[in-house]
């Protein structure tokens, strides 16, 4: 609703902490919506280290967009940064 702004005023700061909420807390859906916003930089800062935990998290779990996603990332935009 807050991103919508369906009966509220739109609060993409909001919208954004609920999401992440929901996504840790195992939320498959709000997973993928949180990694397609950490890759797009869509109301948030791009982060693709972000993106792939997000991703491959959802798309372990049975988010078949989340998967495709997170194996484009791996094999067609040259991986992702290793955390050294």
């Amino acid at each position: 609703m807050l991103s919508e702004g369906r009966g509220i005023d739109i609060d993409k700061k909001e919208a954004t902490e609920y999401m992440k909420k929901a996504a840790n807390k195992d939320n498959i859906y709000a997973m993928h919506l949180h990694g397609l916003m950490l890759y797009n930089g869509d109301w948030v800062t791009q982060n693709k280290k972000e993106t792939d935990f997000y991703f491959k998290k959802a798309g372990m779990t049975g988010n078949l967009d989340s998967l495709f996603l997170y194996d484009r990332m791996l094999t067609q935009e040259g991986g992702i940064e290793m955390n050294m």
